[in-house]
């Protein structure tokens, strides 16, 4: 008896059984082993393209977010094809023009229907992961390896290695972020023009100079351009495409292209130190210092290690802090931990190549965005995108090296389960990235200390309208981050909507105590004080409320200085601030209404007609303006015309309590007393406790004669503190009680 046959497992029973047989790993590998090289391609890329499909299906639906809506929906040059027209516009890389093309063509059909923007995504990381298998393939396809006892299955080695890039969920931020479609777009053309360029030459090694080497070395140069006008991350193919001819490229003989390595490599050391000390090297932000993000990116590298091994609590915002200093001793740690790992790649240079390769793949693929490049955002995972491949050749051969020739069926059964639980993981992952509520509620659950991602939960909040929840965000926000100025200014603003002016005046004058230059701040707290009447210390605060730059947002505040000026019956100073106003912006809709209601104040009825009218011409659908146009007609007696206005006026809000109102003292005073009772009556089902209109309904009904409905009215009225008259109110009890009699 072997001794294979000899081994034993005791259960916890105290009961001798065999093991698991490897029967059915045999079994599995005895199937692979029946397809031809071509057949299995087919089958492992049918695959890819499937489990990737399942694990983001439920990504296609997923809301535009961040800046999505900014560089897609905001972006006025995306929504006409023909802004690509000129070829001039390419030329520079940093406008990623390839990308916008393509966003730009979605927008042609799809407008803001997202789901045409997430399969176009999907369909990118698709390509990329067949990519990825072809040039795993490559690789291990490469004499070099031939020896090696465990490569005899290095199909399914690339199999895994490219389940491992689609399906792993740090790929969800470059997948289901619509705009991070640069990461991934740009991963697929780099994986692209090095499957080219390698195929092409090892073609040109074992050929000779060829027609097929020519047509893929274009297809190499090709992938190179549009990944550079995809993103400036493909600046770094240069270096990758000659550590591929070191590890893998072989003459006749076997050795290395020295002439041609030296000569290249010479090439790119000299340019990249002419970019480094010529001071062509680009800032994103100026206020991070170069090096103070590079002593961040140690940390940040380390950090993204840990996420391609471990990936849990992924966030959109990290909001990881920075590091001034070298001597820091997280710094310091995670220091370390690079060049170990950059010492581990030159040592196993010779013995594990893979191992090796991917090591130096990771850093040169992570170079553009975590050196000395300045980015205001540190870290994001989307920039992972193109470093996990590198981490899946490392991790797959390790794996591989160490176990296939003994428990190659085991090292199957192990991927195979790892990939589920990373397509699962992923799909998972991919409900976060379906709202930007589902979105910044995760990442406030994730990363709890993260002001910022508490600001930008109440921004979600504000667009649904819900500013209880909003509140509390930014007071969350504020309160980790007391100098938070965004967070601050959003606060105060929720707080005027939720009309708590006394709070927002305090949440203000913070602000203007964190930033005495912020104008924004100062217009803030005017509009709160305007809030509380106190219009003097409005003005004076929209005084100091004025932009060096922005013509917008002093537009607005010249039109609430003329409405505070207006309110403290200043109406000449109220009249030039709406006049200065509409120099800035002659179609602003909203001043030419409220200079209108100046003149109404001073009774000067035709002018304010002719300003509400001007209103109603810029804005079509400004109901104030034409309830303010009635008003003015009411005032000269015109009924029929102030009538036709409020109609209108109602006709666009049908829900407004003072159209309803003016249309029933209309009424009234057309003796349509039925009619007048019909609006009161419409008023008081939305707010049945006003005095006033209860009132007016009482009055109307003892025109009528209808005394038992007209005291009923009257009587409760004054329960809620409204002197009525007293004559009517004597005459209705009287003959209320002469009924009861």
């Amino acid at each position: 008896m072997s001794k294979k046959k000899k081994i034993k497992a005791i259960t916890k029973k105290g009961v001798i059984e065999k093991p698991l047989s490897p029967d059915l790993g045999k079994q599995f590998l005895s199937f692979i082993e029946k397809f031809s090289p071509v057949q299995f391609n087919i089958i492992a890329i049918l695959v890819i393209i499937v489990v990737g499909y399942l694990s983001y299906s439920n990504s296609l639906n997923g809301e535009m977010i961040f800046d999505d809506i900014n560089i897609i929906q905001q972006n006025d040059r995306l929504h006409d094809l023909d802004n690509f027209k000129d070829i001039n516009k390419w030329v520079s890389p940093n406008g990623r023009n390839f990308a916008m093309f393509s966003f730009a063509i979605n927008y042609s059909i799809h407008e803001n229907n997202v789901f045409g923007y997430h399969l176009f995504n999907l369909i990118i990381h698709l390509i990329y992961g067949c990519f990825v298998f072809l040039l795993a393939r490559l690789i291990l396809s490469i004499s070099i390896f031939d020896n090696i006892p465990q490569r005899k299955y290095s199909g399914l080695m690339a199999f895994f290695i490219a389940l491992i890039c689609v399906l792993h969920p740090i790929q969800t931020q470059a997948v289901s972020y619509i705009v991070q479609r640069m990461a991934s777009m740009a991963g697929m053309f780099y994986i692209m023009s090095l499957f080219f360029y390698g195929k092409g030459r090892l073609l040109h090694v074992k050929d000779g100079f060829d027609i097929r080497v020519i047509l893929l070395y274009l297809f190499a140069l090709f992938s190179v351009i549009l990944g550079l006008l995809t993103k400036q991350i493909v600046i770094t193919i240069p270096f990758v495409i000659l550590l591929f001819e070191l590890f893998f490229i072989r003459n006749k003989a076997g050795g290395i292209f020295k002439k041609y390595l030296v000569i290249s490599f010479s090439m790119l050391f000299i340019l990249s130190l002419i970019i480094i000390f010529g001071g062509f090297l680009p800032k994103e932000t100026e206020t991070i210092t170069r090096s103070e993000y590079l002593f961040t990116q140690f940390r940040v590298i380390v950090k993204y290690i840990q996420l391609l091994l471990f990936p849990v609590n992924q966030a959109l915002d990290y909001d990881l802090s920075l590091s001034g200093n070298l001597l820091e001793w997280k710094v310091i740690a995670c220091l370390f931990i690079i060049l170990v790992l950059i010492v581990a790649a030159f040592l196993l240079y010779k013995k594990k190549h893979l191992i090796s390769f991917g090591i130096f793949w990771f850093f040169i693929t992570l170079s553009v965005e975590s050196s000395i490049l300045p980015i205001r955002d540190v870290i994001n995972e989307h920039r992972l995108y193109l470093p996990l491949f590198g981490f899946s050749l490392i991790f797959v051969s390790l794996i591989w090296d160490f176990f296939a020739i003994k428990r190659l069926y085991a090292v199957i059964g192990f991927f195979l389960v790892l990939n589920i639980i990373y397509g699962f993981t992923t799909y998972e992952q991919n409900k976060v990235w379906k709202s930007k509520l589902s979105l910044w509620l995760d990442n406030t659950s994730q990363k709890p200390h993260n002001a910022r991602s508490h600001s930008n939960l109440g921004s979600t909040y504000i667009t649904m309208r819900d500013f209880v929840k909003a509140e509390e965000a930014y007071e969350e926000a504020a309160r980790l981050d007391p100098d938070y100025t965004e967070a601050l200014f959003n606060l105060g603003n929720v707080k005027i909507d939720l009309i708590k002016y006394q709070e927002a005046i305090l949440v203000f004058s913070q602000l203007v105590g964190v930033d005495t230059s912020n104008f924004k701040a100062y217009y803030g707290r005017g509009v709160a004080y305007s809030g509380i009447h106190e219009y003097e210390k409005a003005l004076s605060d929209f005084t100091n409320a004025f932009s060096p730059n922005n013509i917008e947002h002093n537009i607005t505040v010249y039109n609430k200085s003329g409405l505070a000026k207006l309110s403290l019956q200043k109406y000449d100073e109220a009249i030039s601030d709406f006049n200065e106003a509409l120099r800035l912006k002659p179609e602003y809709a909203e001043a030419y209404n409220n200079r209108g209601l100046v003149y109404l104040e001073k009774k000067e009825y035709n002018i304010a007609i002719n300003d509400f009218t001007k209103a109603i011409e810029v804005r079509l659908e400004f109901f104030e303006a034409y309830n303010n146009r009635g008003n003015a007609y009411f005032r000269q007696q015109l009924y029929e015309y102030a009538l036709a206005d409020y109609q209108k006026a109602l006709e666009l809000n049908p829900n407004e309590i003072t159209i309803l109102k003016n249309i029933a003292i209309i009424h009234y005073y057309n003796k349509n007393y039925e009619q007048a009772i019909e609006f009161y009556s419409k008023i008081l089902s939305f707010s049945p406790q006003s005095a006033n209109v209860l009132n007016d309904r009482g009055i109307t009904y003892y025109i009528l004669k209808d005394y038992e409905k007209a005291y009923a009215d009257l009587i409760q009225a004054r329960q809620l503190g409204l002197k009525t008259n007293p004559d009517v109110f004597k005459f209705l009890e009287n003959y209320i009680n002469t009924k009861n009699q």
